[in-house]
This record gives structure tokens, C-alpha cells and sequence, in this order.
């Protein structure tokens, strides 16, 4: 549904992580802050519900579908949560904030390649 974060849920929160199952749950991206702000950890929906798209586009290689590349790429999302945690330890910037400027440079500079 989306939009399930606001400034009052928020208060009302009692623990450490929000991981993304659901599409855009915080109603705007400066929620993030705020749930950083409170030692909540925020961890994008689009980071944690890789593993499906992961699963399609193997599905739609040209060598055909192979378990053991979608194991090993799924098994990446981990270390990427990871990455995202110790990056925002270090930068002060929300995961959220991070993973968006991370994406950004995958796009854009995959788009200059071409």
C-alpha cells in the first residue's frame, strides 16, 4: 500500500529496524531521518525485495536460468544491508539516503557506458 511510515507512527515505533517488505512504506523519504534520528535502522523495500527481480532477470538471460547465479546474487543482498549500515555509521546519512545515491550512480553511469 505505501505510506504507512508518518511522523506519528514513528513516534509510536519501539525497536531497532524497519525493513522494506511493502512498496514506499515511509510517506515521504524524509521520514528516514527521523527513524535514524530515533535509532531505528530504515532499510529500503527496493534493497531487501531484490532477490525477486533478481530471480526475473535470470529468468530472461540469454544462457538460460541458472540456481546456482541467482543463489549467489541473492545472497549479495545481505552484504549489501551490511554495507549500507557500516556507510551510514560512517557518513551520517540515512541508508535510505545512501542506497538512492548508490542506484543513481549504477543508472547513470551505466547510461554513459552505452
Amino acid at each position: 500500500m505505501g505510506g504507512e511510515f508518518t511522523k506519528k507512527t514513528i513516534s509510536e515505533l519501539d525497536c531497532k529496524i524497519v525493513i522494506g517488505g511493502a512498496n514506499n512504506q515511509l510517506l515521504n523519504a524524509k521520514l528516514a531521518q527521523d527513524l535514524q534520528n530515533k535509532g531505528v535502522w530504515y532499510i529500503p523495500d527496493y534493497v531487501v525485495n531484490s532477490g525477486g527481480l533478481i530471480q526475473i532477470v535470470d529468468e530472461l538471460d540469454k544462457t538460460g536460468y541458472n540456481t546456482q547465479r541467482v543463489v549467489k546474487r541473492v545472497t549479495q543482498i545481505g552484504n549489501t544491508v551490511k554495507e549500507l549500515i557500516i556507510e551510514s555509521k560512517r557518513s551520517k546519512k540515512t541508508p535510505l539516503l545512501i542506497a538512492e545515491n548508490i542506484a543513481n550512480k549504477k543508472l547513470y553511469h551505466d547510461k554513459r557506458k552505452k
